[in-house]
């Protein structure tokens, strides 16, 4: 399990995530691992950052698997995440890497 941020504002909005849950994309979502990084809060309820539905599939015909993944967002970056920077890139799911086809909010 890892821990990682994001910036609201003035406060650094600290959670848990499975460790490669942003490998790929976290920099697009503005997600970042904290490191040395002072001041992050963790357990905070308000603000809380936006989500993101990512589908993204792997496998051809039969073979075929779609997944929708859950991800923080952070504020600033979400026009362009909706506007379709994410999609092509590889997202890591359950082990498995699925290449994003769109991305969407959701509460």
């Amino acid at each position: 399990m890892g821990t990682f941020f994001l910036k609201l504002g003035a406060i650094k909005y600290g959670f848990h995530a499975p460790d490669n849950a942003y490998k790929g994309i976290g920099q697009y979502l503005g997600v970042k691992a904290p490191g040395n990084e002072s001041g992050v809060a963790y357990g905070i309820n308000t603000p809380k950052p936006p989500k993101v539905a990512i589908t993204a599939s792997a496998g051809s015909g039969k073979n075929k698997k779609t997944v929708v993944i859950t991800r923080f967002c952070d504020p600033s970056n979400l026009e362009k995440v909706l506007s379709g920077s994410l999609r092509g890139k590889n997202v890591t799911y359950g082990g498995k890497s699925y290449k994003v086809a769109s991305v969407a909010t959701t509460k």
